[in-house]
């Protein structure tokens, strides 16, 4: 409205100006110049107002951007102190485990020592039980040369006793004191024996305590073997764990590390748009100045129009300033004067002429609503007798709904005689009254194949039992179409209510359109008066240019403000930039701490693998002392003539059986040995075996039989 009052009042001005003379034509040319000026202000104003909302849009979207930014930043920050506090936590776990290997490896070494000696131990022991069983042999094959060859010297010296005392005919009482002294020598050398033989039987149970001590061991050892492959199996589960949790911590950090490149995505494109909104900023500054010059050149323009509108308007009678209040009254003057004399009249004939097309628009509507509401009423006497019509339709339809319902109980009631008559009440009241004539069809199959044999009495009566069954379906048929005609009948009356109801609404939709124009008729004086107060309101169009300056001010103003809201902005991304570097040292920290981690747990790795190896040498060595000490134990047996299954107490008292029988195999040879003086000299096997022992125990001197 302001904007057509504006150029109405424009062209008034210009045709004051122009009509009393065409020496005006130049001012005229001025104000026409002048109104384009004022246009293109107006437009680069609406202009910079939409760039300055913008610009606020975007300032905004920077703000609620770096919001998000310092939301994330928060977000990781959190999320290094959790990794930090796991990291601290995995670490006190790797020093643990530390700790554990180190106990484990000592332990380890201790029991490795202690099968290094008993090996020892037990190689000296099993070497020692050889060269006694060597000696063993050897003194049994002795022991049977030397009864082998003391029976023939026994057969030879009675021999030639025999002979001597056939040739010389003397007794043997003589040779009493020979044999006397034979017998001492024998003694003294079956004392030796049993002393050797003790020696040997001490020295056979000193080893068989050394073989009970190796299998005690090795029972130790086998239990601590145990012991020690289920701590790997252990160990070998939480290095799968800590692995698993590397891995994630390794997610974890490929997350954050996009997150970051996101972050400087984010960053580097808002330095982008930062950049931009600098440039645009940078040429509203040129714009401005540009249009500051411009406003400096029209002011200087309106100076000198103002002053050659003065020079114009001006009379010999009143002389006009070069003022815009001045030159406005001088316009308004010959306004009121222009006004006074012309446009009463035209005024006054468009009023008529407006009365007189507004009359016509008015009888034309009026026609045409008589002409609607005679239409109405038609309609509605005849929606009238339709809803009779509908109404008396659905009385009936009513009516025979009741009857429907009352054969339908009949047929019901029917139904249940005959369930009940052949015992289908429980089965009917289960399958209900849809299925309840096909269960008794059913029925009546099943009991006329039941009694098959007194069919020809009852042939009939089932026979008009079906017949009746049929008629009634037939009969439920008919009445299921009825219904559907009924409800066909109640949609049609439902559709004519609805068509009622769109009458109705149309009636007072004609009755509110009758009061819309009486309203309308309001609306055209009240625009009358309107019009009136617009010739007022043109007036003060001239009052908006001292505004116009205002506008130029406040727009510095705004200038000076988005200056300081870039410089804000600018801080924004130092402070940005700034905890972005913070972020980037904190993951490059984080990055190197989890390899550092990673190092630990490949240093773990490998100390348990060489755990594992040492501990798979150690199983292996003990193995192949249990195969020793078998080997042995079945040597043991099969010279004692058991079998290899049988158990160690056995063996034990089979050993020391044969050990006692060889002493009283030796006592009792002993007695039975002839005293002769020929061989009567050292036995080597004997010394060699006391040197043996005295070489083991060093404790006893080494001996020799005498005479």
């Amino acid at each position: 409205m302001t904007s057509t009052a504006d150029t109405e009042e424009d062209l008034k001005i210009f045709e004051v100006l122009c009509g009393p003379d065409t020496e005006m034509t130049g001012g005229t040319d001025m104000t026409t110049t002048l109104r384009s000026e004022l246009a293109a202000l107006q437009y680069k104003r609406d202009s910079l107002l939409l760039q300055l909302q913008e610009t606020k849009a975007q300032l905004r979207k920077r703000d609620e951007k770096a919001i998000q930014l310092e939301s994330e930043i928060e977000q990781l920050r959190e999320q290094a102190a959790r990794q930090n506090v796991v990291i601290a936590s995995l670490r006190k776990r790797i020093q643990e485990l530390e700790e554990r290997e180190r106990t484990l490896a000592a332990s380890q070494g201790r029991n490795e020592m202690t099968i290094n000696t008993l090996q020892r131990e037990n190689r000296y022991h099993e070497e020692k039980a050889s060269e006694l069983e060597r000696k063993i042999s050897t003194l049994e094959i002795e022991l049977n040369n030397e009864e082998k060859s003391k029976l023939h010297v026994q057969k030879n010296l009675g021999d030639l006793v025999h002979q001597l005392e056939a040739t010389l005919g003397t007794n043997s009482a003589g040779n009493s004191s020979h044999v006397v002294q034979e017998t001492s020598r024998l003694r003294n050398k079956c004392d030796s024996l049993e002393n050797c033989l003790t020696r040997v039987e001490e020295e056979l149970r000193t080893c068989r305590n050394a073989l009970s001590r190796a299998t005690a061991d090795r029972d130790t050892l086998q239990n601590q073997a145990a012991t020690h492959l289920a701590e790997i199996d252990r160990l070998k589960q939480e290095r799968e764990k800590l692995q698993i949790q590397q891995h994630m911590y390794e997610r974890d950090l490929a997350e954050l590390r996009e997150k970051l490149n996101n972050a400087q995505r984010t960053i580097s494109v808002t330095t982008g748009d930062i950049q931009v909104q600098d440039a645009t900023i940078r040429g509203l500054r040129d714009d401005l100045k540009l249009k500051e010059e411009k406003g400096l050149r029209l002011e200087t323009e309106l100076r000198h129009l103002l002053e050659s509108l003065a020079i114009l308007l001006s009379s010999p009678v009143r002389f006009v300033e070069s003022t815009e209040i001045s030159i406005k009254d001088k316009i308004r003057d010959l306004i009121n004067e222009a006004k006074d004399k012309s446009m009463q009249v035209e005024s006054l004939h468009e009023k008529v002429i407006t009365l007189k097309d507004q009359v016509s628009r008015l009888s034309d509507q009026r026609n045409e609503d008589i002409r609607r509401i005679k239409d109405l009423q038609d309609d509605k006497i005849h929606v009238e007798g339709r809803l009779q019509k509908t109404e008396i339709e659905l009385n009936t339809c009513l009516m025979v709904k009741e009857g429907l319902r009352k054969d339908k109980a009949i047929f019901v009631t029917f139904l249940e005689r005959l369930a009940r008559a052949l015992n289908m009440e429980e089965i009917s009241r289960e399958i209900g009254v849809d299925l309840h004539t096909e269960s008794l069809l059913l029925r009546a199959e099943q009991l006329s194949r039941f009694e098959s044999d007194k069919l020809t009495d009852k042939s009939a009566v089932v026979y008009q039992l079906q017949r009746r069954v049929r008629n009634l379906r037939d009969q439920l048929q008919r009445r299921d179409l009825h219904l559907d005609l009924l409800r066909r009948k109640l949609t049609i009356q439902e559709d004519s209510h609805r068509t009622k109801g769109l009458l109705q609404a149309e009636r007072d939709e004609a009755n509110l359109r009758v009061k819309k124009l009486g309203k309308q008729i309001d609306r055209l004086q009240v625009q009358l008066n309107e019009a009136r107060s617009l010739s007022r309101d043109l007036k003060l169009q001239l009052t908006e240019s001292s505004d116009y300056k205002l506008t130029a001010l406040e727009r510095g103003r705004k200038i000076e403000e988005l200056q300081k809201k870039l410089a804000e902005s600018e801080l924004l991304r130092t402070r940005c930039s700034r905890k972005v570097n913070l972020l980037k040292d904190q993951v490059r920290v984080t990055g190197d701490n989890a390899e550092e981690i990673r190092a630990l747990g490949e240093g773990v790795a490998s100390a348990l693998r060489s755990e594992v190896d040492s501990l798979r040498h150690s199983l292996a060595d003990m193995t192949t002392e249990k195969n020793s000490l078998s080997s042995l134990r079945n040597t043991l047996c099969n010279i004692v003539g058991l079998s290899c299954s049988c158990a160690d107490y056995e063996l034990i008292s089979r050993v020391t059986k044969m050990a006692d029988a060889h002493r009283e195999f030796t006592k009792v040879s002993r007695r039975y040995d002839p005293p002769t003086t020929r061989y009567i000299v050292d036995d080597p096997l004997i010394d060699d075996l006391d040197s043996d022992m005295n070489s083991i125990y060093n404790k006893r001197p080494t001996r020799t039989i005498l005479p």
